[in-house]
């Protein structure tokens, strides 16, 4: 099944008059009339259109990141041991919605008569069509090939709708994998959407090569006044206490997990992102099939630790993940975008010049000691230090430890290739990979030389 932004019903005239065109020439047509709302570059009154079906499927995977059998890291789904293989369907389960997002411009004369204009050509800019804004949450799952395992066939996750191709025009259409119930972590915040309404930026007039998805972060705030706005633990245990805070933005948040991909039409080798209504509809038919494959954009992060309490009065309560480097915003007009974030998280500055810069990722409530505490966020592909910030209900109250590359650099749990800056801890995180990180011993992770004020 599909949900559209605008439900389109034909008038009793439009219906009969297809009706007695079908008669008329003894075939049945996909054509149908949309009232011109005056978007995307618009200006008749009403719009001949033909549904033509899309289906698009979530990859494990990126074919251009793979492609290569001696040089491929290891891919989503791997678990902790390295060498094995998956093809990538577990990391992807998690995902319940597709959205696909059209951009539209009305086709050149030479396009109405052969071929579709290069995509790169400077013409009137694609327009974003809000008829052919849809979420797909029908998954089914089929076996395919793809390009990490040509040889043999493996399960994928797959959503099939229509899509609205009006005569005349020529469209860019992207589609992005979400999981939609997906909810902040952290105390007080548990009502916070993690992909919420605003965080792409369409709208009437907004073009292709302006589209972008803004991620949230937020302020925790410094003092107990806001209380029911923020987590008071997170900065500082009680009044009187040192909140060992000083290395931190004060800041929350929680990146989707992301997977994209553009549309393309079935049968086209050159996999043109331009595709147009006179190339691909007859006599009101769809002659082809629209389809596309996902893949993530987002590095995978995943710290386990065996969780243990600090003593015997002062027990652990949670588990902060921590970044140095958050990028909160991309650019969506290609896969490679994901590679080119910005809008770094802005640091904490405080009133003797220090500044704070590692900000929290996710969150994990202390369970059960001895057992293993797993933090897991996705983070736009950045270089950044990682930490990890440890509540307690006593003394010492606060604990920052930073993950170290030598803890983990050969690792057998360490998955992803791990490349990582040894004199600064710095780790280099790349799209579509994941990395498991593991403590076994917690007291490594918080001791004298792993800790942030």
């Amino acid at each position: 099944m599909y949900k559209s932004i605008f439900s389109i019903h034909n008038t009793g005239i439009a219906a009969a008059l297809a009706m007695l065109t079908a008669l008329a020439t003894g075939c049945s047509s996909d054509e149908s009339q949309w009232a011109d709302d005056g978007n995307a570059n618009t200006g008749q009154t009403t719009e001949v259109v033909t549904q033509m079906p899309i289906k698009i499927a979530l990859g494990g995977y990126s074919e251009a990141e793979q492609s290569d059998a001696d040089s491929r890291a290891l891919p989503p789904g791997i678990g902790s041991t390295p060498g094995t293989a998956d093809d990538g369907y577990t990391e992807s389960k998690s995902i319940d919605a597709v959205r696909v997002i059209a951009f539209r411009r009305r086709a050149t004369a030479k396009d109405d008569d052969a071929n579709l204009a290069d995509a790169t050509e400077v013409q009137t800019p694609f327009e974003y069509d809000p008829r052919n804004d849809m979420t797909l949450t029908a998954f089914t799952d089929e076996d395919r090939t793809d390009a990490f395992y040509p040889s043999a066939t493996h399960k994928h996750r797959v959503v099939k709708g229509q899509f609205g191709m009006s005569k005349g025009f020529e469209y860019r259409i992207v589609a992005i994998a979400y999981d939609r119930k997906e909810k902040w972590p952290y105390p007080q915040y548990g009502d916070n959407q993690v992909v919420y309404d605003g965080m792409l930026n369409v709208k009437s007039g907004t073009t292709y090569d302006e589209f972008c998805a803004k991620f949230r972060d937020y302020l925790n705030p410094v003092s107990g006044k806001d209380a029911e706005n923020c987590w008071g633990h997170y900065l500082w245990p009680t009044v009187s206490t040192p909140t060992n805070g000083e290395c931190l933005t004060r800041r929350l948040t929680v990146i989707p997990q992301l997977f994209y991909g553009t549309i393309y039409a079935v049968g086209d080798a050159s996999k043109n992102p331009v595709i147009g209504y006179e190339k691909y509809v007859k006599n009101g038919i769809a002659q082809t099939t629209l389809t596309g494959t996902l893949y993530r954009g987002m590095a995978e992060v995943e710290v386990n630790i065996k969780s243990k309490h600090y003593s015997i009065i002062a027990n652990t309560e949670w588990y902060c993940l921590l970044a140095d480097n958050v990028l909160t915003k991309t650019n969506l007009t290609s896969y490679d975008d994901f590679k080119k974030g910005s809008e770094p998280v802005e640091p904490w500055v405080s009133k003797n010049g220090d500044k704070g810069t590692y900000t929290a990722i996710a969150c994990q409530k202390f369970v059960k000691e001895g057992e293993m505490v797993t933090l897991k966020a996705y983070l736009l592909p950045a270089k950044t230090r990682l930490a990890v910030r440890v509540i307690f209900n006593q003394y010492p109250w606060i604990l920052n430890g930073q993950i170290k590359a030598k803890d983990v650099v050969s690792s057998e749990t360490a998955t992803g290739v791990i490349e990582v800056d040894a004199l600064n801890d710095v780790f280099y995180l790349r799209r579509n990979h994941k990395y498991v990180l593991t403590y076994t011993d917690q007291e490594v992770l918080l001791n004298e030389s792993h800790r942030l004020d």
